[in-house]
């Protein structure tokens, strides 16, 4: 795993080298006092589901390249959460879901660019009336329909989308038992 330490040889604010990691979330520069900590950067991913299907996708780009996912990605400043996910599902998969449901979070590790991001990845059920406009576009590469019964959920990129994806069949299975 990609630590801190080893992303960040020289300090951001005046490049002094080998600014000081604290406990893996704090950066210290002795040359000009920089006290900078490294958060949870906050993202969501909703679970679309069409009929008895649920909407998947192919990552087009690393991290994780090739491997499934579901729509979402990160929350911008300014951004409710709700809002960040509608507008990351729309870039993506190029549709506008139903209500947003919420099923749980889970911490995740998403390295970019020699950066290990730490994030808190909320998770979503929602909707899809119609799959009128749906295609893959930004980091999607492709667009995949699924029974979510029949899917090894072990094709995720990312274990926390593995845990989204059990609270997602419990979700089902209790409005199945209705």
């Amino acid at each position: 795993m990609q630590t801190l330490s080893h992303s960040f040889r020289f300090c951001p604010r005046c490049a002094a080298p080998n600014p000081e990691i604290k406990e893996e979330r704090c950066l210290v520069c002795l040359h000009c006092d920089l006290t900078f900590y490294f958060n949870t950067a906050a993202a969501a991913g909703a679970f679309i589901l069409y009929e008895d299907q649920v909407i998947l996708c192919e990552r087009a780009r690393d991290p994780k390249k090739g491997l499934i996912d579901i729509p979402g990605g990160f929350i911008e400043p300014g951004e409710t959460v709700e809002e960040g996910l509608r507008r990351e599902i729309y870039e993506e998969i190029h549709v506008d879901v139903g209500p947003l449901h919420y099923l749980g979070s889970a911490p995740n590790f998403y390295p970019y660019r020699d950066v290990p991001y730490q994030t808190a990845d909320l998770f979503f059920v929602a909707p899809l009336a119609s799959l009128e406009g749906l295609k893959a576009q930004d980091d999607v590469a492709s667009i995949k329909r699924i029974n979510p019964f029949s899917f090894n959920p072990a094709d995720f990129a990312f274990d926390s989308t593995r845990l989204g994806f059990e609270y997602l069949l419990r979700h089902l299975v209790i409005f199945e038992d209705k």
